[in-house]
């Protein structure tokens, strides 16, 4: 939790925290009509690392939610993913 307002994330997020949904969709936006890749790969580690709050179903939960919107936004890009050492349950 942030101490002071120089710590908080706004809508973008910052270097302290997990990127917030709505970066993750503009980014993946902006790759689909500027970029326009063939390819992507997507490094894993989608479920936040709020060690305290994952269960097996938030995080299950959380790599649909991401690989759907994955899939939306870059509907004619092929996709290579890796797994991330939070994306399984037990973490690591």
């Amino acid at each position: 939790m942030a101490t002071s307002d120089a710590d908080k994330a706004g809508p973008w997020g910052n270097n302290k925290c997990d990127s917030p949904p709505k970066m993750v969709e503009s980014m993946l936006q902006f790759i689909n009509d500027e970029i326009k890749a063939d390819v992507a790969l997507w490094g894993g580690d989608s479920v936040p690392h709020d060690l305290g709050t994952i269960t097996f179903d938030s995080d299950l939960d959380t790599v649909i939610r991401a690989t759907e919107l994955v899939k939306d936004n870059l509907k004619d890009t092929k996709i290579y993913a890796t797994v991330g050492n939070h994306d399984t349950y037990p973490l690591n």
